[in-house]
């Protein structure tokens, strides 16, 4: 094992026992549409898991809607 390898394997396990749940993400895994979804359900699995209910996942949503709701949500005072 690399000195890098050695250097990286330590920040994880620091991470793990800090409660952290660390995903590794490959090109792969962002490559096309079906591979996204797929590490974004391991997310949500993950995520259930930690917070004891079901997590949802949707279809991404086109920048200007994403951009409408975080205004939506700022005019609300939902967010600061």
């Amino acid at each position: 094992m690399t000195k890098d390898n050695r250097r990286d394997q330590n920040k994880l396990s620091r991470l793990a026992a800090a409660g952290w749940t660390v995903f590794s993400v490959t090109q792969l895994d962002l490559s096309d549409e079906l591979h996204r979804a797929a590490f974004a359900m391991n997310v949500a699995h993950a995520l259930s898991s930690i917070v004891g209910r079901p997590i949802g996942v949707t279809t991404p949503l086109p920048w200007r809607k994403v951009v409408l709701r975080y205004q939506k949500a700022r005019k609300l005072r939902l967010l600061d």
